[in-house]
Order: structure tokens, then sequence, then C-alpha cells
């Protein structure tokens, strides 16, 4: 029988978002949360305005006293500011408030030498480690966090688990996430950096900054004492994962640079063609003709090939 009241009360928010609550008021909360859209819309509206009530987590305030803080906060227009940001961003608040203690299970490493190496973690999230990559996973059964610490380059598709959060730790910074789909290379004395193929993630630099990037963007974490920053995703980023490509406001030129990096074909451009057009779509497991047919009734363009020679002029 689901005893889960239709309102979770605030009090109880507070203890899960400062980490004290107990296993059965963790669940109780995120079954709740999944009950409707209106109960994770109030909870990410609450969670906002906690993660905020401080820049120092260290300094967080105890439940009871965040509630108070809180409480004439939410009563205020910002509710209904923060309410279109439905979606992953709750989940993400929720991981950057557990702090890493050292009770944790027994480590499980992964290494890939020569070739990508696909592995399936023990909470059942998928990572294709890059050859050359190394990645240790264990789980903190205090805090409940999923952490691994990564050298090297990998994509993860994060198992989705509300109990649970997920951080990849870096040299350089940690990625938080929660069921999610996105790649990380941490390259030694540069930096990490980070493209996001689907929901939210959030990247940190202790005592720096942070930034939450979304699907289609991209960040990097520098190996100095700089700022993190965002930085444009190359449309064929996850094009070996999945067959996707993003063109997001891309010229094209570089549209049929990135076409020449993914498929065994090569482009001649008619200097008719204005290459510096800007370009917007996506698409999923397209054959290469699929694609150019889409170009070229946008721009008005044809194509004629020759071999794997594709010869792109305006169309008469």
């Amino acid at each position: 029988m689901n005893n889960t009241p239709k309102h979770i009360d605030d009090a109880l928010l507070a203890k899960f978002l400062s980490g004290e609550a107990t296993l059965t008021e963790k669940e109780m909360v995120s079954v709740w949360m999944e009950e409707s859209e209106q109960n994770r819309a109030y909870f990410e509206s609450f969670a906002t305005i906690w993660l905020n009530s401080t820049t120092d987590e260290r300094k967080r305030p105890n439940p009871d006293v965040a509630w108070e803080n809180v409480e004439s906060r939410l009563r205020t227009p910002m509710y209904k500011i923060i309410l279109p940001y439905v979606g992953a961003v709750a989940a993400i608040l929720i991981v950057a408030l557990f702090l890493f203690t050292p009770e944790k299970s027994d480590k499980v490493t992964f290494t890939a030498d020569n070739q990508s190496q696909k592995e399936v973690l023990p909470d059942g999230t998928e990572v294709i480690l890059n050859p050359g990559s190394k990645l240790d996973y264990f789980f903190n059964k205090k805090s409940n966090i999923r952490t691994a610490r990564l050298s090297g380059k990998a994509f993860f598709h994060v198992k989705r688990d509300t109990m649970h959060a997920f951080i990849v730790e870096t040299l350089y910074g940690q990625v938080e996430v929660l069921g999610t789909q996105f790649k990380v290379n941490v390259v030694r004395n540069d930096g990490v950096y980070v493209d996001v193929l689907s929901g939210v993630v959030k990247l940190t630099k202790p005592k720096v900054n942070f930034i939450t990037l979304r699907k289609g963007e991209s960040g990097f974490i520098p190996a100095n004492d700089y700022r993190i920053r965002e930085t444009k995703q190359n449309p064929s980023e996850f094009f070996s994962i999945d067959k996707t490509l993003i063109f997001n406001n891309v010229p094209l030129n570089k549209v049929f640079s990135n076409l020449e990096e993914c498929y065994p074909v090569r482009f001649r451009i008619d200097e008719g063609v204005n290459t510096n057009l800007r370009f917007t779509s996506q698409f999923k497991d397209n054959s290469i003709n699929e694609i150019l047919n889409v170009i070229g009734q946008t721009y008005g363009l044809r194509y004629e090939k020759s071999n794997h020679e594709y010869y792109i002029t305006l169309k008469k």
C-alpha cells in the first residue's frame, strides 16, 4: 500500500536536500516527485532557492533553519519564474548538496588499452572508454553517491536513479549528473572537455565556479585556476556513438567538413555557393544523400556524385 502523501511537508524537503533524510524519507520524496509534474515543479522551485541561499555549501543551514529562510521566498512571484525550468534541473541540484565521505563499497576498475571498450558499471550505467583510458567506480554507502574517477576520455549513458546521484571525478573538477548521456575528455595539463547529448550536467571547479549544461551544449574545466566556461559543441561529437549530427547555426563550409569526418566522402563546392550561410538541423542515422537533400532544399543547392566525391552547385 502506498502511504506517500499527496504533498510532502516542506521541512522534509529541507532534510532531503541537506542529506539528513533517512532512506525511507528519501524514498518518500522520490516517489512523490515522480507522481506529477506539479510536484516536480514545486520541488525544483524549492531546491533552486535552497541552492542559491549560500554559495558556500559548508555554511548551508540545517533543515529547520533553512526552511525558515526559504519559506517566504517560495511564496513570491519568483516561484512562477522558476517553474518553466522543469526537467532534470532538480536532479542536478540534489547532486550538488551531498558531501563525499570515505564510507564506500569496493572499487571496480576498468581500462581500455589499444581500442575502445564498452563496459556496464555495477549500477547499470553504460560507459564507452576510449583507448588508453581508465575508470574507477565505487558507491558511497553513506551519501548514496555513485562516483566514477576518470583518466582519459569516455562516453557515459547514466542509469537513471533518483535515489543515488552520479558524479564523475577528474583531476581538474567534477561532472555531476542524474540520468543523462554525455562525454568527458580529461586532457592532462590542459583540462576537462564535456559534451552533453541529453539531459543536464553540472560542471564544478571547487572554490572557483560552476556551470550547468543541457542537450547540445559543451563546457571546459581548465587545468589552471581559470573559471569553467561554455564551449561550442562539435556537430559530429556523438556520431560514433549513435549516428547523431546536431548542427546549430553552423556555416555551410563547416557543415561539409563535418560530413567529411563522418562519411567516406569528399566535397567540391562551386564558387557560386555562399558557404557562409548558417545551417541548423539535426540528423540521426541518416544517409549522406538524405542529409544533402535537406541542405539542397534549404538553400537551393544541387549535387552531383562521382565515386565518393560530391560536387555542390546552385540550382539553375
